[in-house]
Protein backbone atom coordinates (compact mmCIF):
# COMPACT_ATOMS: atom_id res chain seq x y z
CA UNK A 1 0.00 0.00 0.00
CA UNK A 2 0.86 3.57 -0.76
CA UNK A 3 2.41 5.57 2.63
CA UNK A 4 1.12 8.99 2.16
CA UNK A 5 3.18 10.17 5.28
CA UNK A 6 6.16 8.69 3.58
CA UNK A 7 5.61 9.86 0.36
CA UNK A 8 5.17 13.04 1.76
CA UNK A 9 8.32 12.85 4.43
CA UNK A 10 9.93 11.98 0.87
CA UNK A 11 8.70 15.53 -0.93
CA UNK A 12 9.76 17.32 1.58
CA UNK A 13 13.44 15.92 1.51
CA UNK A 14 13.35 16.51 -2.56
CA UNK A 15 12.27 20.12 -2.68
CA UNK A 16 14.62 21.14 -0.05
CA UNK A 17 17.52 19.35 -1.84
CA UNK A 18 16.57 20.13 -5.16
CA UNK A 19 15.60 23.98 -4.61
CA UNK A 20 12.06 22.88 -5.71
CA UNK A 21 9.75 24.75 -3.58
CA UNK A 22 6.57 22.59 -2.65
CA UNK A 23 3.03 23.46 -1.36
CA UNK A 24 0.57 21.19 -0.55
CA UNK A 25 -2.66 22.23 -1.75
CA UNK A 26 -6.55 20.59 -1.31
CA UNK A 27 -7.63 18.53 1.41
CA UNK A 28 -4.57 17.98 2.74
CA UNK A 29 -4.24 21.36 3.24
CA UNK A 30 -7.13 22.13 4.81
CA UNK A 31 -6.44 19.11 7.32
CA UNK A 32 -3.57 20.83 8.50
CA UNK A 33 -5.83 23.68 9.33
CA UNK A 34 -8.69 21.32 11.13
CA UNK A 35 -11.24 19.93 8.13
CA UNK A 36 -11.20 16.60 7.56
CA UNK A 37 -12.76 15.04 5.06
CA UNK A 38 -11.92 12.20 2.32
CA UNK A 39 -9.87 12.20 -0.40
CA UNK A 40 -8.39 10.36 -2.83
CA UNK A 41 -5.27 12.38 -3.64
CA UNK A 42 -2.67 14.64 -2.72
CA UNK A 43 -2.19 17.70 -4.17
CA UNK A 44 1.17 20.21 -4.37
CA UNK A 45 1.95 23.94 -5.86
CA UNK A 46 5.38 24.46 -7.07
CA UNK A 47 7.25 26.96 -9.36
CA UNK A 48 6.60 26.33 -13.59
CA UNK A 49 10.32 26.40 -13.79
CA UNK A 50 10.80 23.62 -11.51
CA UNK A 51 8.48 21.16 -13.25
CA UNK A 52 10.73 18.92 -15.23
CA UNK A 53 12.96 18.44 -12.00
CA UNK A 54 9.50 17.36 -9.96
CA UNK A 55 8.07 15.11 -13.15
CA UNK A 56 11.07 13.21 -12.90
CA UNK A 57 11.29 12.62 -9.29
CA UNK A 58 8.02 11.57 -9.48
CA UNK A 59 8.39 9.24 -12.17
CA UNK A 60 11.33 8.12 -10.35
CA UNK A 61 9.01 7.13 -7.15
CA UNK A 62 6.90 5.00 -10.25
CA UNK A 63 4.47 7.81 -10.37
CA UNK A 64 2.90 7.28 -14.27
CA UNK A 65 2.24 10.44 -15.73
CA UNK A 66 -1.68 10.66 -16.88
CA UNK A 67 -1.90 14.11 -17.73
CA UNK A 68 -0.25 17.17 -18.07
CA UNK A 69 -0.42 20.52 -19.42
CA UNK A 70 1.90 24.34 -18.54
CA UNK A 71 -0.19 24.77 -15.50
CA UNK A 72 -0.69 21.46 -14.48
CA UNK A 73 -0.28 17.42 -14.33
CA UNK A 74 -1.44 14.33 -12.72
CA UNK A 75 -0.18 11.36 -11.83
CA UNK A 76 -1.10 7.97 -10.34
CA UNK A 77 0.86 5.32 -8.59
CA UNK A 78 0.46 2.03 -9.50
CA UNK A 79 -0.32 1.13 -5.77
CA UNK A 80 -3.24 3.59 -5.84
CA UNK A 81 -1.59 7.05 -4.76
CA UNK A 82 -2.43 9.91 -6.72
CA UNK A 83 -0.89 13.04 -7.12
CA UNK A 84 -2.15 16.58 -8.67
CA UNK A 85 0.63 19.75 -9.47
CA UNK A 86 -0.63 23.18 -9.98
CA UNK A 87 2.34 25.15 -11.62
CA UNK A 88 2.39 28.96 -11.06
CA UNK A 89 4.79 31.53 -12.21
CA UNK A 90 7.98 32.68 -9.86
CA UNK A 91 6.02 35.83 -9.05
CA UNK A 92 2.47 34.02 -8.12
CA UNK A 93 4.29 31.43 -6.08
CA UNK A 94 6.56 34.62 -3.93
CA UNK A 95 2.97 35.65 -2.57
CA UNK A 96 2.06 32.30 -2.23
CA UNK A 97 4.99 31.75 0.38
CA UNK A 98 5.07 35.01 2.10
CA UNK A 99 2.13 33.87 3.74
CA UNK A 100 2.39 29.94 3.95
CA UNK A 101 3.16 28.48 7.53
CA UNK A 102 4.90 24.76 8.21
CA UNK A 103 1.73 22.39 9.54
CA UNK A 104 1.69 18.91 10.75
CA UNK A 105 -0.32 17.11 8.14
CA UNK A 106 0.18 13.59 9.94
CA UNK A 107 2.18 13.14 13.66
CA UNK A 108 5.30 13.97 12.67
CA UNK A 109 5.32 14.84 9.56
CA UNK A 110 4.73 18.77 8.53
CA UNK A 111 4.33 20.70 5.22
CA UNK A 112 4.34 24.16 3.83
CA UNK A 113 0.76 24.98 3.23
CA UNK A 114 -0.93 28.12 1.69
CA UNK A 115 -2.37 30.55 4.51
CA UNK A 116 -6.36 29.89 4.21
CA UNK A 117 -6.73 33.13 2.29
CA UNK A 118 -4.61 31.62 -0.51
CA UNK A 119 -6.05 28.42 0.10
CA UNK A 120 -9.75 30.61 -0.58
CA UNK A 121 -7.90 32.30 -3.62
CA UNK A 122 -7.19 28.76 -5.38
CA UNK A 123 -10.41 27.22 -4.57
CA UNK A 124 -12.39 30.40 -6.31
CA UNK A 125 -9.33 30.55 -9.03
CA UNK A 126 -10.29 26.82 -9.71
CA UNK A 127 -13.84 27.69 -9.87
CA UNK A 128 -13.22 30.53 -12.27
CA UNK A 129 -11.49 27.68 -14.87
CA UNK A 130 -14.03 24.65 -13.68
CA UNK A 131 -17.44 26.21 -13.01
CA UNK A 132 -18.75 22.45 -12.62
CA UNK A 133 -16.70 22.75 -9.41
CA UNK A 134 -18.49 25.28 -7.46
CA UNK A 135 -20.38 23.37 -5.04
CA UNK A 136 -17.17 21.14 -3.61
CA UNK A 137 -15.38 24.12 -3.33
CA UNK A 138 -17.89 26.37 -2.23
CA UNK A 139 -18.22 23.52 1.12
CA UNK A 140 -14.59 23.63 1.71
CA UNK A 141 -14.85 27.76 1.32
CA UNK A 142 -17.87 27.79 3.90
CA UNK A 143 -15.93 25.59 6.30
CA UNK A 144 -13.25 28.39 6.53
CA UNK A 145 -15.46 31.09 6.83
CA UNK A 146 -17.52 29.11 9.86
CA UNK A 147 -13.83 28.85 11.27
CA UNK A 148 -13.14 32.16 11.13
CA UNK A 149 -10.09 31.41 9.18
CA UNK A 150 -11.12 33.95 6.15
CA UNK A 151 -13.72 36.73 5.95
CA UNK A 152 -16.25 36.80 3.79
CA UNK A 153 -15.13 40.25 2.65
CA UNK A 154 -11.78 38.28 1.99
CA UNK A 155 -13.73 36.17 -0.02
CA UNK A 156 -15.94 38.57 -1.50
CA UNK A 157 -12.45 40.37 -2.76
CA UNK A 158 -11.19 37.46 -4.34
CA UNK A 159 -14.60 36.36 -6.15
CA UNK A 160 -14.77 40.05 -7.22
CA UNK A 161 -10.87 39.61 -8.89
CA UNK A 162 -11.67 36.34 -10.45
CA UNK A 163 -15.17 37.13 -11.51
CA UNK A 164 -17.23 34.25 -10.08
CA UNK A 165 -20.04 35.86 -9.66
CA UNK A 166 -21.72 32.66 -8.26
CA UNK A 167 -19.91 33.02 -5.23
CA UNK A 168 -20.80 36.39 -4.76
CA UNK A 169 -24.43 35.47 -5.08
CA UNK A 170 -23.51 32.77 -2.13
CA UNK A 171 -22.79 35.37 -0.28
CA UNK A 172 -25.07 37.93 -0.63
CA UNK A 173 -27.86 35.14 -0.17
CA UNK A 174 -26.16 34.04 3.43
CA UNK A 175 -25.56 30.29 1.52
CA UNK A 176 -23.63 28.75 4.23
CA UNK A 177 -23.45 25.73 3.82
CA UNK A 178 -23.48 22.90 0.59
Amino acid sequence: MFKLSEFLRACARFGEENRVPLLLVGAFALKAYGLSRMTGDLDFLTAKSRKFLWLNFLEGLGFETAGLSSGFSAHLHPLGGRVDTIYVDQKTLEKLLSEAERREIFPGVSFSVPSPRHLAALKIFAVKNQPERLDREWADLAWLLKENLVSSEEIRELARHYGVREILKRLDTGFRGT
